[in-house]
């Protein structure tokens, strides 16, 4: 069974080896992750029972303007890596609903 939850300070040794596994030219990834300090409430995760990350989807809020020149507070989706076994499965669908809901709650257009 594969829970859907946020992340924790924990599971940051398991986020970086799944980009590193699905992201080998980009070893930065972890180090730019590691500027945001929201980034583990805007993490979301499909974790097996046994503690094993299958997939991760991570939401960055940003300020930016509108056409007139208000600035409109959007989310962007980045980050975002399924563990190869574990592809097919709906994961990443199941993490964007969650990321969505969060970025609706938070007033993200």
């Amino acid at each position: 069974m594969t829970r859907i939850r946020t992340a924790r300070p924990a599971d940051e040794p398991a986020l970086h080896a799944l980009w590193a596994e699905c992201f080998a030219a980009a070893p930065h990834l972890p180090a730019l992750y590691a500027l945001d300090p929201g980034r583990h409430h805007r993490t979301f995760l499909a974790v097996r029972e046994n503690g094993t990350v299958d997939a991760v989807v991570v939401y960055v809020p940003r300020d930016i303007r509108d056409a007139d020149g208000t600035p409109v507070r959007v989310g962007g989706i980045g980050s975002v890596a399924t563990r190869p076994e574990a592809r097919g499965r709906g994961l990443v669908r199941a993490l964007l609903q969650e990321a969505v809901a969060t970025m609706r709650a938070e007033s993200c257009a």
